[in-house]
């Protein structure tokens, strides 16, 4: 959460509003010398509210010529304020650097800079002003936080985390500080210390939604539905336009298999936020869940069309596609979504999965392959990648995965059993009977493919082909009829 700049403004000056949830500029910290009463005029619409004439007043003041030092600098920064507020970015954006120029300890131009640099995601520009803002006034709270919310945005968690606690200690009452730290610890995936500090803004603001829905989302991920929908349902209590707490409660309501009471809160989000991609994202996920393949692909269609860089919408509609055996629609969106993401490991599994259901065993040999080399415990993938091997009757490479899935998941049935063909059929090998008594144990549902396998009279052994691309991502083991 950005935070607006609260500094004291001395003598004529008014005191600013308290720390605004929104975007927002400084106003400057003026000398303390009492000007004449025409000149006060004007430099109280100079920091006044109307944007337009506070540009017409600080321009009237710098052309006079009579300003300088702190004075001069602080008209220049009240300008580029006001200029920010008619969205000139450019002339703000001189304006403040033209005060920092003329006087180089004015806090309140390298922070208001550094916020309008944050706002247009210029985050290393932003970074180096929020520190020299700290340097000039080291007590100055919304420099801290707005430094954390970028360190956040980045995934440097533990940097976010100590500006917030600053931003903390130097006020204890801050809800949006305790917010913003749950916030870092939640992405840091530390759920119960975010719930802490959820919990400590929402004692210090009981009317603070986003607080309500962000401990929500805690509790979702630590897998507490039930306490997840409690404080989504409040956050729509205090705010019956909060989207995100719809969308989390919509998310609760599927873990807990309440279908259609999450679609019901998705349709909610939607109307409120129309352009909003997740919500169509996440209703298209249900869909496909519940084997509504076409209404999936609508909505994750109408979520391409409103963020065409959404990795999630491309991989979960080619797996909709995969599921209703349209797999070249499937390839061309996994390809899509490795476009945008090269490092997706669910990507590259789940279009493995369409290449072996064409029967392309080299090709979802790749892709498994790729998936392990990002994510080398990533079991179904091995199995998966031991089956297209066996396939390719490269079967020293399909051994050796399924012993490696073994020895990551001893249980993995199918694991045993596939091990087991080939050591009996292909190497004579008895310990193959072995895996398959195993597989049986796991799983009586092997006891015919065992019989199958002792039966074998030829050099290539029966393999049991566990893989199916699911709506879901990684999915769990399923045993299919063998290609033809």
């Amino acid at each position: 959460m950005i935070r607006k700049h609260t500094g004291a403004l001395a003598a004529f000056v008014a005191v600013l509003s308290a720390a605004c949830p929104r975007p927002g500029h400084a106003k400057a910290t003026l000398a303390d010398a009492t000007p004449p009463a025409a000149e006060a005029d004007t430099w109280a619409q100079c920091r006044g509210d109307n944007a337009d004439a506070a540009v017409a007043a600080c321009t009237a003041l710098i052309g006079t010529g009579g300003l300088s030092g702190k004075d001069l600098a602080n008209a220049y920064v009240l300008r580029g304020s006001a200029h920010d507020d008619r969205h000139e970015y450019e002339l703000a954006l001189a304006d403040y650097t033209k005060a920092i120029e003329i006087d180089e300890t004015n806090a309140d131009a390298y922070y208001n800079r550094a916020l309008l640099y944050q706002e247009h995601h210029q985050n290393d520009l932003a970074l180096a002003d929020y520190a020299q803002a700290i340097a000039l006034d080291p007590k100055d709270l919304a420099s801290y936080d707005n430094r954390g919310a970028i360190y956040t945005a980045r995934g440097d968690y533990d940097h976010a985390i100590a500006d917030h606690t600053m931003a903390m200690q130097l006020d204890p009452t801050s809800a949006i500080s305790a917010s913003d730290r749950g916030a870092a610890y939640f992405h840091k995936g530390a759920y119960d210390r975010a719930i802490a500090d959820y919990t400590t803004a929402i004692a210090l603001d009981p009317r603070f939604a986003t607080a309500y829905a962000n401990r929500g989302d805690a509790y979702n991920h630590t897998g507490r539905f039930d306490l997840g929908i409690a404080d989504f349902t409040q956050a729509l209590a205090i705010d019956p336009n909060n989207v995100h707490a719809y969308e989390g409660r919509a998310r609760a309501y599927s873990e807990r298999g309440q279908l259609d009471l999450a679609v019901a809160d998705y349709g909610k989000a939607m109307d409120l936020a129309p352009k909003h991609a997740a919500s169509y994202i996440g209703r298209g996920s249900l869909y496909a869940r519940t084997g509504k393949y076409d209404l999936a692909i609508a909505d994750f269609t109408h979520a391409l069309a409103l963020d065409p860089a959404s990795v999630t919408a491309y991989g979960d509609r080619g797996n909709a596609y995969a599921q209703t055996h349209r797999l070249d629609l499937a390839l061309a969106d996994y390809g899509k979504a490795l476009e945008l993401n090269p490092k997706s490991v669910e990507t590259y599994y789940c279009r493995g999965g369409a290449y072996f259901l064409m029967k392309k065993y080299d090709l979802a040999v790749a892709d498994y392959s790729q998936a392990l080399a990002l994510q080398p415990t990533l079991t179904f993938a091995l199995v998966y990648r031991g089956d297209a091997y066996a396939y390719l009757k490269e079967y020293d490479e399909a051994v050796a995965d399924y012993s490696q899935t073994i020895a990551l998941a001893p249980r993995f049935a199918a694991a045993y059993a596939n091990r087991g063909s080939i050591l009996w059929v292909v190497r004579h090998d008895p310990a193959g009977l072995d895996d398959l008594k195993k597989a049986v144990a796991l799983d009586p549902s092997f006891g015919d493919f065992e019989v199958q396998v002792e039966g074998v009279r030829s050099d290539t052994p029966p393999i049991q082909p566990n893989i199916k691309p699911s709506v879901a991502g990684m999915p769990k083991p399923v045993v299919f009829v063998q290609p033809d």
